[in-house]
């Protein structure tokens, strides 16, 4: 279960989307916005199993974490495609209120995947500017433990630029490129 964040969310209202622990985020997602050590992000759309409630989350992989617990240094992660979310599973639902005002018994519960609204990984060449890569941005069948999820590319590259999704972010938010 994530921790509970009313203290915060009952003066701001409903957040623009969580981080991976559950924490409310009011600016619009941007990858640098997450933990700094992080190498690929994904930003999911999932559901609470318990009352059906839709949230944005992010959930991030930083291969030197996930390198040095595997005591593997050439590990790296399945990303989000064929059919599978990869290494990005979300988990518990961020902490929330049902319809009749009381916290859901679906925060203890995985969270059911709806898809991958935006996929991120840091250009190697330039450690802190971020590429977003759509060939990762995927539908899912909502299976939450993964075995039946379908893999459907989203809307084309212009639909989504005109619906004003940018491509990338640097730490100074100079002007995106897209990476296709």
């Amino acid at each position: 279960m994530k921790p509970d964040y009313s203290d915060i969310t009952s003066r701001l209202g409903a957040p623009l989307w969580y981080d991976e622990h559950g924490v409310p985020r009011y600016e619009p997602f941007r990858p640098d916005l997450c933990d700094v050590y992080t190498d690929y992000v994904a930003l999911l759309q999932v559901e609470c199993h318990g009352c059906g409630q839709a949230f944005r989350v992010a959930q991030s992989v930083c291969l030197l974490d996930e390198r040095v617990a595997r005591k593997d240094p050439s590990w790296v992660p399945e990303l989000p495609g064929d059919g599978r979310i990869g290494h990005f599973h979300y988990g518990d639902p961020p902490s929330h209120l049902n319809a009749v005002g009381e916290h859901c018994v679906g925060e203890s519960m995985n969270t059911i995947r709806r898809r991958v609204l935006e996929f991120w990984r840091r250009d190697r060449g330039h450690p802190w500017k971020w590429v977003r890569d759509h060939r990762h941005e995927i539908e899912l069948s909502g299976d939450p433990f993964g075995f039946e999820e379908a893999t459907q590319p989203r809307a084309g590259r212009a639909a989504r630029l005109s619906a004003g999704e940018s491509g990338t972010h640097d730490r100074q938010g100079t002007s995106p490129t897209e990476d296709t």
